[in-house]
This record gives structure tokens, C-alpha cells and sequence, in this order.
């Protein structure tokens, strides 16, 4: 029979490896923008919310229209899903890969940009993950609620 310190030291490199195993097994990446306050009323037939008639359209909110509006950390931009047509998606537009809260992401296409760094990422399936950049981090993604055909209200 092995040594009953063998069997100790066997027994502490199993334990190690099953918490090393656990905590490498979680699925998602957290977001390095923190969670801030978010209240925000869209109407999908105001002319600065048109584009989310349409799949694929993509609105930037950067200034409070009420004095209730919260709009996170650097401001909202809410996607309307492609392939899930009556799912909707909101992101905070500050970079997770800026140390500063200054730079607010631009549209580009189909993806949010950041102009400091150049990160591009996915917003139409919902993810944020980067796709291009030094970001490493997903954006900060908001709830956003179907309150009848032509309203939303996007959350924290």
C-alpha cells in the first residue's frame, strides 16, 4: 500500500485539480463595464428610433430626453435582432477596452466601433462579444421589454 503521505499529497493535487477544473468552466466572460443605471422609453415610430423598424437596425442614444431617462455609462444603442425579428438588444456604449469612460462606440456597418481603440463588436445575435480589437470583454448588455407594437423600455 502507497505511503500515507503519498495519498495525502494525491488527495490535496485532486482536490486543486477539480477546483482549477470548475472555475475554467465557466461559459461567459464577464463585461469590464460596470452595471449602471438604465431607464429609457423608445418609441419605434419617433424618427430617431425608425431604424429599429427593421431588422438589423441599430439606434444610438447618447442624450436624456425626460428627466427619468438613466442611459448607463456612456449611453444605449439598441439593436433589433436579424434572424429573431421581435427580439430586441441594448448595449451600453462605453468601451470595455478603454481604461476611460470617455470614448463612446460608434455604429459601422452592422457592428459597434470604438474609435480609441478600434474594437468592433457583435450586436445583431445579442452577444457584444468583440470580433476585432484589443477589447477583450463583451459589452455591458441592458434588458430591454416589448411594452406593446411600438414601445420598448430598455432596463438594468
Amino acid at each position: 500500500t502507497p505511503p500515507l503521505d503519498s495519498m495525502a499529497r494525491l488527495s490535496d493535487y485532486l482536490a486543486l485539480a477539480g477546483l482549477v477544473g470548475l472555475v475554467s468552466c465557466t461559459s461567459a466572460v464577464e463585461p469590464r463595464v460596470p452595471q449602471a443605471v438604465v431607464y429609457y422609453h423608445l418609441h419605434l415610430q419617433d424618427t430617431r428610433h425608425r431604424a429599429l423598424l427593421s431588422p438589423g437596425g441599430i439606434v444610438r442614444i447618447t442624450q436624456p430626453e425626460t428627466a427619468q431617462d438613466r442611459l448607463g455609462n456612456a449611453g444605449l444603442a439598441v439593436v433589433r435582432s436579424v434572424e429573431q425579428a421581435e427580439e430586441f438588444y441594448a448595449f451600453d456604449l462605453a468601451c470595455p477596452g478603454e481604461h476611460s469612460q470617455g470614448a463612446q462606440l460608434e455604429v459601422k456597418g452592422m457592428r459597434l466601433v470604438c474609435p480609441s481603440c478600434r474594437s468592433a463588436f457583435e450586436v445583431l445575435q445579442g452577444t457584444g462579444r468583440p470580433e476585432e480589437g484589443s477589447a477583450q470583454s463583451p459589452l455591458r448588455r441592458y434588458r430591454v421589454v416589448r411594452m406593446d407594437r411600438y414601445h420598448l423600455l430598455v432596463t438594468s
